[in-house]
């Protein structure tokens, strides 16, 4: 006899990207009939500043925004120089996450290409991980060292040929049939499994927030949630939610080339469609504070600069960003973006219109019709904590108004 257990699993399955029409869409799917009537809806959730999935991630499953919990950019700063130095890792995310909680009370936990996992102390990890080619980094043997490794070979062996490298939809429909083989497991299986799907990302990256491609790509999302339910049972909880949304790109902020004309110390880290400015040596608050506000200023107000606004040192710690050394985030008005251009992006700060994701559930505990207009991506880790009666240790988010009571508990045999 061990621990007791849910009904049936918990499923968290984070759609990159989705915008609150995107999952319209998505729950209107003939392969979805009927789901969304048996659901809880929470229309706009707000996101993290900058709005980029890894911060944004790291906070749905501590409750806590990017300051508190140490992600607060993809990639690691100060930059190495070397391709895809990014927070893949569970050691970078300081404090407690849902999985830890769940994981804590004797349940187990899958994580499946979920950001910021790498590494994680669960029962299954297939990481979201990327190899350096300047570091001549093999990516079997990174995945291995991160993941679970005889999960990770078994599952290679078994669906290895549905992958085509990183590429969508090929990656999520691998990661989905690893997820599938682990519910099909039933009492075997995870009792929290964790899902980042990033074909809708992917696709408006490329094409297009409301291109045919991105509609494509929500309707392949449908089928894979329809697969992972009908697998998980008639018990199972599922929460669908994204991280941010995106917003059509056609141009770039030269911001770095303006902060060069004036002599200023700052460097831009580019983040999407945000970017940290970080003081270089020599840089004084008293004197170069104030010429850096003025620049900004009339830079923002030039026609077609591309720049929305900004955060200062107080206004990151009052938003819970930034790690201490930035000077500002800037935020790109909508068109425009501060890294490569792309048709699509993301890294506004969360009051951007435009950016906010949303979230459906429904299972055994959630409240059926239930309708929110507004909610925060922070929300999600309490969330999860209070179906499987655990605590999240430091979370400032709080359980969404969604849940009828903690999931019944049943014996684990």
């Amino acid at each position: 006899m061990g621990p007791p257990r849910p009904a049936g699993p918990v499923l968290c399955i984070s759609v990159d990207a989705i915008a609150p029409g995107d999952l319209d869409r998505i729950l209107a799917h003939p392969d979805l009939a009927g789901l969304a009537a048996k659901g809880a809806r929470v229309r706009a959730m707000r996101t993290v500043a900058p709005s980029l999935t890894y911060p944004a991630h790291a906070s749905i499953l501590t409750g806590r925004p990017p300051a508190s919990h140490g992600v607060v950019n993809n990639e690691v700063d100060p930059p190495s120089g070397y391709d895809w130095d990014w927070h893949w890792y569970r050691r970078d995310v300081r404090g407690d996450t849902a999985a830890d909680a769940v994981k804590r009370a004797g349940y187990r936990v899958a994580s499946i290409l979920w950001p910021t996992m790498a590494g994680a102390r669960l029962d299954w990890v297939l990481p979201e991980i990327a190899a350096s080619v300047k570091r001549r980094e093999d990516l079997t043997r990174k995945a291995l060292r991160n993941g679970t490794p005889l999960f990770l070979l078994l599952s290679e062996i078994k669906y290895g040929g549905i992958r085509r490298g990183m590429h969508q939809p090929w990656l999520d429909d691998f990661a989905t049939a690893l997820a599938l083989d682990l519910l099909r497991r039933r009492r075997r299986g995870p009792d929290l499994l964790l899902l980042h799907l990033v074909d809708v990302d992917d696709a408006k990256h490329h094409a297009g927030v409301d291109a045919v491609e991105t509609r494509e790509a929500c309707d392949r999302s449908a089928v894979r949630i329809r697969c992972l339910l009908e697998a998980a049972g008639p018990d199972a909880t599922v929460l669908v939610l994204g991280d941010h949304a995106q917003i059509d790109v056609h141009g770039r902020v030269r911001i770095a080339e303006r902060l060069a004309e004036a002599d200023l110390p700052v460097r831009v880290h580019a983040a999407g469609a945000g970017a940290f400015l970080y003081p270089l040596e020599g840089f004084r608050t008293d004197r170069d504070g104030p010429r850096l506000e003025a620049l900004l200023g009339a830079f923002r107000d030039e026609p077609g600069s591309g720049l929305r606004g900004w955060l200062d040192r107080a206004g990151m710690a009052a938003e819970g960003t930034g790690d201490g050394r930035a000077v500002a985030l800037l935020d790109a008005a909508d068109g425009f973006t501060f890294d490569e251009v792309q048709r699509a992006t993301h890294g506004h700060l969360p009051d951007h219109p435009g950016i906010a994701t949303t979230l459906f559930a429904a299972g055994p505990r959630i409240r059926a019709g239930a309708q929110v207009e507004t909610g925060s991506i922070l929300d999600v880790g309490p969330t999860l904590a209070a179906l499987f009666g655990a605590r999240l240790e430091g979370a400032v988010g709080k359980v969404l108004p969604i849940l009828t009571a903690r999931i019944p508990m049943e014996a684990r045999t």
